[in-house]
């Protein structure tokens, strides 16, 4: 006879694998998990795109004025060129002002091109953060919305009457010493059943000895009980399985 406090035995079963169809089990928890990691990720996202895109149009601004300074003073030592233009010094000066020009107008028009991209590098950071942030907060709440699913499907069964056997959770799952504790409960369950129907034979093997020593009359009624009795061990038997 099993012991009416002892657990389940663990029961073997061929190794579960996940499918991406089985992920939402419970749509509205999951989705509203979801979510909610997905808003509180986007809210924080654009705070600080906002606070980059601000600083890029700072950079942006600064470059140009520097820019504009450089052509500024590049303008006056044309001037001076006119006025002595066969002076070394000055055409030399010239000669440098020009190339700094070139090179600040060059990393003006660059920083402008990186000013355009950001919005762009943003959206798609935002994109890929909200797939993944979506495909782990999916497979995180799996984790919990599994054991809670099983957990659900064995109670219908224990309120059908049919006790079965409790399969161990799936590698990963959470909820573990929650299970443990239902498990627990069932192996509890079960074994008092157990007990019930090792009684229940017993005593319908007592009133077959009886009814094979009593008159035909008597013994017609003690059959009768006795057949009432087989039919509620098998009740009980079947729900065990």
């Amino acid at each position: 006879m099993a012991d009416g406090n002892a657990p389940n035995a663990p029961a073997k079963k061929a190794a579960y694998k996940r499918r991406w169809r089985n992920f939402l089990l419970d749509r509205r928890y999951q989705l509203k998990y979801t979510l909610v990691m997905v808003v509180i990720a986007g809210v924080l996202t654009a705070g600080l795109g906002a606070g980059i895109l601000r600083q890029t149009a700072r950079v942006e601004q600064a470059s140009a004025e520097v820019a504009a300074k450089a052509q500024e003073a590049s303008r006056i030592v044309n001037v001076q060129a006119l006025g002595d233009p066969d002076d070394p010094s000055v055409k030399e000066m010239k000669k440098a002002f020009d190339a700094q020009d070139a090179e600040l107008q060059r990393s003006a028009d660059l920083m402008k091109r990186q000013g355009k991209f950001v919005p762009y590098a943003l959206g798609a950071f935002f994109l890929l953060l909200t797939l993944f942030l979506g495909a782990y907060g999916i497979v995180m709440t799996h984790r919990v919305a599994g054991p809670l699913f099983k957990i659900s499907n064995y109670l219908k069964r224990i309120t059908d009457g049919r006790l079965g056997v409790v399969y161990d959770l799936r590698k990963g799952d959470e909820l573990v010493d929650f299970f443990a504790v239902f498990k627990q409960m069932h192996g509890a369950l079960k074994g008092r059943l157990e007990h019930d129907v090792e009684m229940l034979h017993k005593a319908i093997e007592s009133l077959e000895a009886l009814a094979a020593r009593l008159p035909a009359d008597q013994s017609a009624d003690a059959q009768r009980l006795i057949a009432t009795l087989k039919n509620e061990e098998a009740e009980k038997r079947q729900q065990l399985e």
